[in-house]
């Protein structure tokens, strides 16, 4: 016999309801609770058949939502209840229970890496919690494989996902590519507002937000919650480093020092500890920058102070859009052979930059 309290077949609950999306909770006449995301607008059976591509090639990962049984509209994506409620919900965490979540959330989206996708929108909206802190990492949408895209350059207000939570790379304003490591960034702001009740960045004009997110340093963890370990704050800044190269390089690696701060939190050390031991890149990645030495480009020096072997007679300074290339190409121009002086003539000479 049913409780009164028990919904009764077929109700539903209204989750979220945008122009673009529909969300709710309905209990099927079999007893199961499934969440239902009906999109819409023009594009809405697209995007239906992209996030349906990516949970099956998803399928059987913990902590991602699993496709339910059964037939539903063409316009819907129908997903086993989770039972779990937005982590914002469970926030402030007292810090060793935010450290625990953060290495399970760096272990699902391990997996996930290890399945060749990357999720583009990770934020606190799009993760879940249970009551024993096991996450669940929802929102596929803007899901895609490990072929690296490069963003074009549109208005600020086009870009898409939460831009708060963005990568620099996922703006299209750095001419980098866009891979796993921006969903690292994203964990990174994630845990910043968990940790310290405030995203990173919270200037509300988004064309502020921009220039924040692409040359500004968020506030130390401290500066909002004097109680944060450093070594804590040290993983959430390394994750929100602005070039991919300088941020972790792989889920195993950040979940790796989250596990290792776990055990020393338990015995009461919470000082700084080297970091990225067993971070390790799932790929190769060229450098999106110089190679640098001790703060230095040494490499572009000898070539142009001419410390290189043999006749170099002149080099090209290649580079996207806006990443101050000036400075380099100024200074470049006709090498003389080893031994040879430079002149003020060789030292004028105009150079092309491509």
């Amino acid at each position: 016999m049913r409780s009164d309290r028990e919904p009764a077949s077929g109700a539903e609950e209204v989750l979220q309801e945008s122009p673009l999306l529909r969300v709710t909770r309905r209990l099927l006449p079999d007893g199961r609770s499934v969440i239902m995301k009906e999109m819409r607008g023009k594009s809405a059976l697209g995007r239906v058949r992209h996030e349906r591509r990516i949970l099956e090639r998803l399928r059987g990962v913990p902590g991602v939502p699993r496709l339910a049984e059964g037939s539903f509209p063409a316009a819907v994506i129908a997903l086993d209840d989770p039972c779990a409620s937005p982590v914002l919900a469970a926030a402030p965490l007292e810090q060793g229970a935010l450290v625990t979540l953060a290495e399970r959330v760096a272990r699902v989206l391990a997996c996930v890496h290890r399945r060749g996708i990357a999720h583009r929108n990770i934020t606190p909206d799009n993760l879940l919690v249970s009551a024993d802190l096991d996450p669940t990492l929802i929102d596929f949408g803007l899901a895609t494989t490990f072929a690296e895209e490069r963003p074009a350059f549109v208005h600020h207000r086009q870009i898409a996902g939460n831009l708060g939570y963005l990568a620099p790379e996922q703006t299209g304003r750095t001419g980098h590519g866009v891979d796993q490591r921006a969903d690292l960034y994203s964990f990174g702001a994630t845990l910043y507002r968990l940790a310290s009740g405030v995203a990173p960045f919270g200037e509300p004009d988004q064309l502020q937000l921009v220039h924040d997110v692409l040359a500004s340093l968020p506030q130390p963890l401290s500066a909002h919650n004097p109680a944060l370990t450093g070594a804590l704050s040290d993983i959430v800044m390394r994750l929100l480093e602005k070039e991919p190269d300088r941020r972790y390089q792989s889920t195993e690696g950040v979940a790796h020092d989250l596990a290792l701060l776990a055990e020393r939190l338990a015995a009461g050390i919470g000082t700084p500890f080297p970091l990225g031991e067993r971070d390790f890149p799932l790929r190769f990645s060229p450098p999106a920058g110089w190679w640098e030495e001790n703060g230095s480009a040494r490499p572009w020096r000898k070539l142009c102070s001419g410390r290189w072997r043999g006749a170099v007679p002149a080099c090209w300074c290649a580079a996207p859009p806006g990443s101050a290339r000036a400075p380099w190409s100024t200074s470049c121009g006709r090498l003389p052979p080893p031994g040879e002086a430079s002149s003020p003539q060789a030292s004028s000479t105009s150079t092309g930059a491509t």
